[in-house]
């Protein structure tokens, strides 16, 4: 027994000398590292122009490590560049000052680009792993961006230190997700999803692959392969190809697509309901996530091809990060299916079935905002319900957009635009009234604010004179066509627009607003850009009558609604217009109509921010509610604010 404790002891005594000594080689061996960090830094500091010409070799790099050119390009180029900058310090003083404020620069510079690289789906991953105490052998991760998965290896860990290792640790690839195959991910439960928001229009060839592989995987054709479809839809399926059938699939996606009524939005929310198994929405304010994109977005949450019966909305009052998830996941209560109720004291939510979800596809799914949910049921209670409210189309049969400039060249058209080619020709053609831009505070328009100039009535010869010279005069960058037309081509293109004169006693709704509910009555006949939609009616007086309703607060609020928030603009296409609601003129006494038009002089239009009752809402609140038309009008008021106002906030 005293040999054993003896051997022991002894052991023990000898381990922990072999311990020491491991200890002093490593902590030798981390000293020495850090002393020649330390040392190198020194020499960088005392040796200003190393330090700054690295810094120059550095940022050429990062501005174009894009193109993927050759190494040996960029070793070249770099070593020319140190060399250059070495001399130019010490040849002379400018250049010292020169490359001083440069270094500053350019540490922000790389500050700024590390921030860019450091994405939301990133974060996302790192919070996941902490929140459900996921091990690092469980994640798989790519991206086909190979420095931002470096970036994502790094952040990984340092976020876990202590789980991640050798061992256990998350698989990082960087491949073309179309190199994938359905195997690839028999063992993935759930699926992080940042797709690519690339408008359609942008993005014609980078789709196409996209649309074949779908129809490869699946046998079918691709469900959102349709029009000018934007790229994270097709993106969006071809996951879900991919994923076994339950795979749960979050994912961050523009809001917009829930509720615009093109083909292609109408297109990816079916694929939602039905491909990606639509679950959950979760609606949060712009500021924090995804605060730099410009347009609303919102979390996807669905389980491939196992829709649910009912989907629950969540909103958010707070920013992401702020939300409380304890008390999110402790809620253990129903949730409405009529409209939103708190259900913590920073989220709302209720729950709609799939039934109802699939009724509004052509319409859009404007009962998942929870911010339109109170107009919407306003509206459908107080307009859409009104005996003398109809659809707007029903009150005249020609409505279209405006067509100035449809294909390009509406500063040819509306003829005053340059100057220069206004000068040389105006005493050899004809002017006719047109329309342009939505910045006139008239509400009845006897001129517009642009002169058109119908090529159809002037000699060819003369046409082709003014395009040439068109052609040669030089235009903004932005003004400027995506593909060089010829003379042909914009003769061609100038003669049909010149066929497309509104009639007279037309209202011109603007497609675009931001902060002023401006309507147009064109008591002369006009052409148009396609920044207005069109109605003409047989009378002035109807239209008078119509467009007057459409300068109150309850058309602005139905249009705050039907419309489309493009960064904090409203947008409002034909086929937005098409589904709001205005007075039937026949159901009008000849007394009312009397009333609407004395006071048409008057009229002033909304500022959408902070409107206030003018005579002209108090007119038409009587005409629709009678006795109640003041807490009808008070409440229309309240509502239009709110949602103005979250839509552009004011600074």
């Amino acid at each position: 027994m005293y040999e054993d404790e003896y051997y022991y002891e002894a052991r023990k005594k000898e381990n922990a000398k072999l311990d020491a000594e491991l200890a002093g080689t490593f902590a030798t061996v981390i000293g020495g590292l850090i002393g020649a960090v330390l040392s190198c830094l020194i020499f960088l500091l005392r040796r200003f122009d190393v330090l700054s010409s690295g810094l120059a070799s550095l940022l050429f790099y990062m501005l174009t490590y894009t193109r993927e050119w050759h190494v040996a390009i960029y070793i070249t180029v770099a070593f020319v560049i140190f060399i250059a900058s070495m001399i130019l310090q010490h040849a002379f003083l400018a250049g010292r000052i020169i490359f001083t404020i440069f270094v500053s620069i350019a540490v922000a510079i790389i500050g700024a680009g590390w921030k860019a690289y450091d994405t939301e789906i990133q974060r996302n991953t790192v919070m996941v792993m902490k929140v459900f105490n996921i091990n690092g052998n469980q994640v798989v991760a790519n991206d086909i961006n190979p420095k931002l998965i470096e970036l994502l290896s790094l952040r990984l860990g340092l976020n876990n230190p202590i789980t991640i290792n050798k061992s256990n640790a998350p698989v990082v690839t960087t491949k073309d997700i179309l190199s994938f195959v359905p195997s690839d991910f028999n063992d993935i439960e759930v699926v992080l999803l940042n797709p690519p928001f690339v408008a359609g229009i942008n993005c014609v060839n980078r789709k196409a692959p996209f649309i074949s592989f779908i129809q490869r995987t699946k046998g079918s054709p691709s469900d959102t392969g349709v029009g000018q479809q934007n790229l994270g839809a097709v993106f969006l399926e071809t996951v879900c190809c991919l994923m076994p059938t339950g795979t749960t699939i979050v994912c961050i996606f523009p809001k917009a697509q829930l509720v615009e009524r093109g083909n292609e939005a109408i297109a990816f929310r079916e694929m939602l309901l039905n491909i990606f198994g639509l679950q959950c929405i979760f609606n949060y304010p712009g500021k924090g996530l995804f605060e730099s994109v410009s347009e609303e977005t919102c979390i996807l949450v669905g389980k491939k091809n196992q829709p649910a019966s009912t989907v629950k909305i969540f909103s958010s009052d707070v920013a992401v990060a702020d939300i409380d998830l304890h008390a999110l996941e402790a809620y253990s209560g129903g949730y409405n299916s009529l409209t939103f109720d708190y259900i913590t004291p920073d989220i709302e939510a209720r729950q709609i079935s799939y039934a109802q979800l699939q009724a509004k596809l052509n319409d859009g799914w404007r009962v998942v905002c929870s911010e339109m949910s109170e107009a919407i049921i306003y509206i459908d209670n107080n307009i859409v319900r009104n005996a003398i409210m109809t659809y707007l189309p029903n009150t005249t049969q020609i409505f279209r957009k405006g067509q100035v400039g449809v294909n390009g060249g509406s500063d040819l058209l509306f003829f005053d635009s340059f100057d220069e080619l206004y000068s040389k020709y105006i005493s050899q053609v004809t002017l006719d009234e047109g329309m342009r831009n939505a910045d006139r505070d008239d509400f009845i328009l006897n001129t517009g604010d642009s002169k058109f100039l119908n090529f159809n009535s002037i000699p060819s010869s003369l046409s082709t004179a003014i395009i040439s010279d068109y052609m040669s005069m030089t235009r903004p960058a932005k003004q400027q066509q995506r593909k060089v037309k010829t003379v042909t081509e914009w003769e061609k293109i100038t003669k049909k627009d010149g066929t497309m004169r509104f009639p007279a006693n037309s209202i011109l709704l603007p497609t675009k607003l931001r902060r002023n509910g401006r309507v147009y009555v064109s008591a002369v006949s006009m052409y148009v850009s396609t920044n207005f939609t069109v109605y003409s009616y047989q009378t002035l007086t109807e239209a008078q009558v119509i467009g007057s309703y459409m300068t109150t607060v309850f058309y602005q609020l139905e249009c705050e609604v039907a419309s489309k928030d493009h960064s904090g603009m409203r947008k409002s296409e034909l086929r937005d217009a098409k589904m709001t609601h205005v007075p039937d003129y026949n159901m009008l006494s000849q007394n009312q109509i009397r009333q609407i038009l004395s006071e048409i002089p008057n009229i002033t239009f909304k500022d959408l921010n902070n409107p206030t009752i003018t005579h002209m809402d108090e007119i038409w609140a009587e005409i629709l509610f009678g006795a109640n038309a003041s807490n009808k009008l008070e409440e229309a008021i309240r509502l239009q604010r709110f949602l103005a106002n979250r839509r552009n906030p004011l600074s």
